[in-house]
């Protein structure tokens, strides 16, 4: 196939620069022959590391509302994550400030950085951007360090979403793909305590996209600059903010993909629910509708996290207009999917 032969000297180049970066990395998962096709690539590794890093990043404790509730909603994620039923998993949250929580796991890593507190960037159309900026360069950092242990996939959560339990066994079972993405997702009110389902996650939220270390790192290969921790200001002058700002932590880094000839694969549940209503999401609430499900016990279960958490369980959802609702939404998403697929 061309350009076979130039891909194997890439990714055998990628090999070889970060055992001379990290000359203490055991054989890093880099494929050896990576061929592309516009389904599927195959992906021949060798993996010393864990199955799956997930990687987060916390606010700057300036921007925001109130940082014990950033490091409650975290610590619920953090369970979440931790819940995996596959056990190889790591865990990175780089923080201006490590969070106090009730959760102490060996796989958790914090990485502390002082970056400065984000200021609003006036030329942005993006109102939000400055907050983007932050999450995306403390992910970099993230993905940098996950580099040591060379993971086959890095899972990219935000800090205050939840995971279904089978994310990293699916993942691991079906190894060898340029990533996985999240279509069918729940939207989740803390307030109300309610959740609804919804098709076509990736379009609308971070916390749905999980692609290869290969992919990754050909998406970013800035990060194999670097022989010690990135600053801030380093990364800042060598990234381009907008390729930052609409790629890594974002719903757009699948669809940039499938564009590219790495189709993401879909995983067959739901896997990811979009927390909001949470007073420190960046985009506030969701819609005023009715039609939802009470967080009951079974779908606190399959997230792993513990009932004695939510003292209001229930089950008074509106279990028929929910679905009626969900059936509209899945019949409008296949259309749109069916001739202008988003990932």
């Amino acid at each position: 196939m061309p350009g076979v032969g130039v891909m194997t000297v890439i990714t055998s180049v990628l090999r070889i620069t970060l055992k001379m970066i990290f000359p203490d990395f055991s054989l890093l998962t880099i494929p050896l022959n990576l061929t592309i096709v516009k389904s599927e690539p195959s992906v021949s590794t060798i993996n010393p590391g864990p199955m799956i890093t997930f990687v987060t990043s916390l606010r700057h404790p300036e921007i925001a509302t109130d940082y014990t509730r950033v490091e409650e909603l975290f610590e619920l994620c953090a369970r979440s994550v931790c819940s995996q039923s596959h056990n190889d998993i790591r865990f990175i949250v780089v923080c201006n400030q490590t969070p106090n929580i009730g959760l102490e796991d060996s796989r958790i890593q914090y990485i502390e950085v002082d970056f400065p507190i984000p200021q609003k960037m006036e030329e942005h159309p993006n109102p939000l951007a400055h907050y983007d900026l932050d999450k995306r360069l403390k992910l970099m950092v993230a993905t940098w360090f996950s580099l040591k242990d060379s993971p086959d996939y890095l899972y990219i959560v935000d800090s205050d979403d939840w995971l279904d339990r089978r994310v990293a066994s699916y993942a691991d079972a079906h190894a060898g793909r340029a990533g996985f993405v999240v279509d069918r997702s729940y939207m989740v009110n803390l307030n109300r305590m309610t959740q609804k389902r919804r098709r076509g996650g990736a379009s609308a939220f971070g916390s749905t996209i999980c692609p290869s270390l290969p992919t990754m790192l050909a998406t970013f290969p800035e990060l194999l600059r670097y022989k010690t921790q990135p600053s801030y200001q380093d990364m800042i002058e060598d990234f381009d903010s907008r390729k930052l700002i609409e790629l890594i932590g974002s719903h757009w880094l699948a669809h940039h993909w499938r564009t590219n000839g790495r189709a993401f694969e879909r995983f067959p549940f739901f896997a990811a629910s979009w927390v909001l209503d949470n007073g420190e999401n960046s985009l506030g609430s969701w819609e005023r509708s009715s039609n939802c499900r009470s967080i009951d016990q079974d779908f606190l279960a399959k997230h792993g996290l513990p009932t004695d958490a939510f003292p209001n369980v229930g089950d008074n959802g509106r279990y028929v207009q929910e679905s009626l609702a969900y059936a509209k939404e899945t019949g409008r998403w296949i259309l749109r999917d069916l001739f202008s697929p988003a990932y």
